[in-house]
């Protein structure tokens, strides 16, 4: 017989759900609705077991498109744990899609103006480079000259595959994740509750495209879906945290194993 899991708190009752911010076993009694924190992490945070609520964003019909989208960015960026703690798991899907959408095509749109500068100022030296290479190949020449002969045409394209792409590479994203999300045993949520998460996780990246504070917004657009992740399938931080890396870091084992090879090609193509 499989032993049934005991409450945390209540060691006398079976368990019935799981403390979506630590991941203790928690009771009927200290967790009503299947969704609260545990006892303890009321006290830690200050927040009961919140209400799931819809985001400002699903209510745009009642604040109107431009208030929407400024309250749901503003609360993802500077209030997540009150974001994610109301946010409901099983909301509409479509409507966080939409909003990932919007972010993206913001974000696509804004960083057009930074990699026209960007790539005007690398240009000259690409291409005194590519003048001191001798027998570069054509297809490595053909290369060079699509991505530094003209800054402003590839621009322009980067910005707009942005926006383009945005769903497949949304669908892409969730899928990976919610197959490691089912790998460390989360919740049986369905596939629009990892979309969910994903989608409202990248506020930051309207900022992505601006020098400097690119990779800071990079890494905070992670520890969102991370933290957006734990919430929406109940999962501990470090169960979290594998079910959104795990992708990344065979990629760049992957990336990292081409890089060499491409490197010792083009070693022993230079060294005849």
């Amino acid at each position: 017989m499989t032993p049934t899991a005991q409450c945390a708190v209540h060691l006398d009752r079976a368990a019935t759900s799981v403390c979506p911010r630590c991941g203790a076993f928690t009771c009927t009694e200290c967790n009503p609705d299947g969704r609260s924190q545990c006892p303890a992490c009321q006290q830690v945070t200050g927040q009961p077991g919140a209400t799931p609520t819809p985001t400002p964003w699903e209510r745009r019909s009642e604040l109107g498109l431009v208030q929407a989208v400024w309250q749901t960015w503003r609360m993802t960026i500077l209030e997540p744990a009150k974001f994610w703690n109301q946010l409901d798991p099983n909301g509409p899907a479509m409507d966080a899609f939409l909003y990932g959408w919007l972010l993206s095509s913001a974000s696509g749109l804004l960083q057009i103006p930074f990699l026209i500068l960007n790539l005007a100022q690398t240009q000259a030296q690409m291409q005194e480079l590519t003048r001191t290479m001798k027998e570069l190949p054509a297809p490595m020449q053909n290369f060079f000259d699509l991505f530094f002969g003209n800054p402003l045409m590839l621009s322009v394209v980067i910005g707009v595959s942005t926006i383009v792409l945005f769903p497949v590479s949304a669908i892409i994203s969730a899928g990976l994740t919610h197959l490691g999300v089912r790998m460390v045993g989360g919740t049986q949520n369905p596939f629009g509750t990892t979309l969910r998460a994903i989608c409202y996780s990248l506020a930051p990246n309207v900022l992505a495209g601006i020098p400097v504070v690119g990779g800071l917004v990079g890494l905070y657009t992670l520890v969102l879906e991370v933290w957006g992740i734990r919430e929406s399938h109940r999962l501990t931080t470090g169960r979290a945290i594998i079910a959104v890396l795990w992708p990344l870091v065979i990629f760049c084992c992957c990336g990292g194993l081409g890089a060499v090879l491409f490197g010792i090609g083009l070693a022993s193509r230079f060294g005849k």
